[in-house]
């Protein structure tokens, strides 16, 4: 059985590496310490890793429209239609970024889901702040294609069916 390890590793077990030796590359995974910039306040689907990362429920606040909990679950749903979009799911394309028309579509799309999903659940989906900074990219696609809204609402809409067909 072939055994692989660093050269500092050999070493702490007394091990020599033999002379002449080449060596190989080996992936050496360990967590990353948290930072500021990432520590739980932000919501967000990484498609790399398959997974949706909440703040905790505590930092979500009340609006006159919504209790502190139907605002998390507004944005659990929003993060859960961007779940399905991967290729083994619903097959969005989900490779843009931030200005982008094809990210401005994916979030228009895990918007309108969500807003399909809490009226299904009956949550209050109260605006958000990151409405605001989304809208700018969504005028801009809906100006150039005014029939893009509908393609988001089906794509949407499909979303939501796909969270209810793996609901137990």
């Amino acid at each position: 059985m072939l055994q692989r390890a660093t050269y500092k590793q050999w070493q702490s077990l007394g091990a020599q590496v033999a002379k002449g030796e080449k060596g190989s590359k080996i992936v050496i995974y360990k967590p990353l310490p948290k930072t500021e910039e990432d520590d739980g306040d932000r919501a967000y689907y990484t498609k790399a890793l398959d997974k949706i990362v909440m703040p905790d429920r505590e930092l979500f606040k009340g609006t006159k429209t919504s209790t502190e909990t139907e605002a998390y679950y507004a944005v659990l749903l929003h993060e859960l239609t961007h779940w399905t979009g991967i290729k083994s799911r619903r097959d969005r394309d989900m490779s843009g970024r931030f200005g982008e028309a094809s990210y401005a579509m994916e979030e228009l799309v895990a918007e309108l889901g969500s807003a399909f999903a809490c009226a299904q659940l009956g949550v209050t989906n109260s605006p958000r702040q990151d409405h605001a900074d989304y809208i700018a990219s969504w005028i801009n696609v809906l100006e150039k294609d005014p029939k893009s809204v509908f393609w988001a609402s089906a794509r949407a809409s499909e979303a939501v069916a796909y969270l209810d067909s793996v609901q137990p």
